[in-house]
């Protein structure tokens, strides 16, 4: 079953290459690329917290994100950020990450694109996000009657184990309003559903990025002197390849347009669903001075702890 889902998203997402590559010929030249213009934009956009999925760490993620883009009036674009963790705890590069993809619009209320994103988180991120390493997108907007968009993609989650398929919908309007229309706001309403492979990889690497005791890959190494204690943890999580909502999303999206420089805000409410059961495996092996060695097993059932989130992202863009 998992092999035919990821044969078909991967066929989904040729089909809509192919047919982005043959309409757009068609299409009326000023619904593309604002007049099939290439230009380049610079953003610095600020990120209350790193959440995904309706899923945080328990610290606070902040990013400070200069970001350099690039669209080419043929629907090609292409991306790279450098994200600044600005936290109380910790101030330093947290993630780096490039994108590249192709944008289209079939017709005046029909637009799309698919995408390919390649992440590098500092190796002490507590990001939910910080052991992805890599995806893959398509996304769409279908403006109904001009009064309603249905809103929807798919795409793939690389992880170093099992990777993640997700797929999202949603509805928005977007309200233009001021003298010259400069000014707009979009309401929107989202739903994610995904597998959770990828937060298996976050809970498991996240206990190995803090504390002071020597760390081997997933074990605790104490020496006491006459003897060294080993302890291992795994966490588990059941059923992480099941595809389940995960969240539901509440937006407003403001945007004010001067020309080149255009400024946005969007305040967001996650509300999570579908908590993850957790199955910790704790083995502790003792190594005496004698060289005696004794091994202790123990299994921990656990619950994933949800609440709704408030994160909010706000920046400013120059178009050139």
């Amino acid at each position: 079953m998992q092999k035919l889902l990821s044969v078909t998203l991967i066929a989904v997402l040729c089909y809509l290459h192919t047919t982005a590559q043959v309409d757009t010929t068609a299409a009326n030249a000023d619904t593309i690329q604002s007049g099939r213009h290439s230009y380049f934009k610079a953003r610095l956009s600020y990120l209350s917290n790193s959440v995904y999925n309706g899923r945080k760490d328990s610290l606070q993620v902040p990013y400070l994100t200069p970001t350099l883009e690039y669209f080419d009036k043929s629907g090609l674009f292409a991306k790279a950020s450098i994200s600044y963790l600005v936290s109380n705890y910790a101030q330093r590069i947290d993630l780096y990450q490039l994108e590249a993809g192709y944008q289209f619009e079939l017709l005046d209320n029909f637009s799309g694109s698919i995408s390919g994103s390649k992440p590098f988180y500092n190796s002490s991120s507590v990001s939910v996000r910080s052991q992805t390493k890599g995806e893959l997108d398509a996304d769409f907007s279908w403006t109904i009657a001009h009064a309603v968009s249905f809103n929807g993609g798919a795409g793939y989650i690389f992880t170093p184990g099992l990777g993640d398929k997700f797929f999202n919908t949603g509805l928005s309007h977007e309200f233009v309003f001021g003298k010259n229309k400069q000014w707009s706001i979009e309401p929107a309403v989202t739903a994610n559903f995904s597998t959770r492979n990828y937060y298996e990889q976050y809970k498991n690497n996240r206990r190995l990025k803090t504390g002071k005791i020597k760390k081997r890959q997933d074990s605790t190494v104490i020496n006491t002197g006459n003897q060294t204690v080993v302890v291992t943890t795994t966490i588990t999580t059941l059923n992480a390849n099941k595809l389940q909502l995960m969240d539901s999303e509440v937006s407003l999206s403001a945007y004010y347009d001067a020309g080149k420089w255009s400024f946005f805000a969007t305040p967001t409410l996650a509300i999570p669903t579908n908590p993850a059961t957790y199955i910790t495996n704790i083995t502790t092996s003792r190594t005496l001075a004698n060289n005696t060695i004794t091994h202790d097993s123990r299994s921990e059932t656990s619950t994933e702890k949800i609440g709704n989130v408030f994160y909010m992202e706000a920046g400013v863009s120059y178009r050139f």
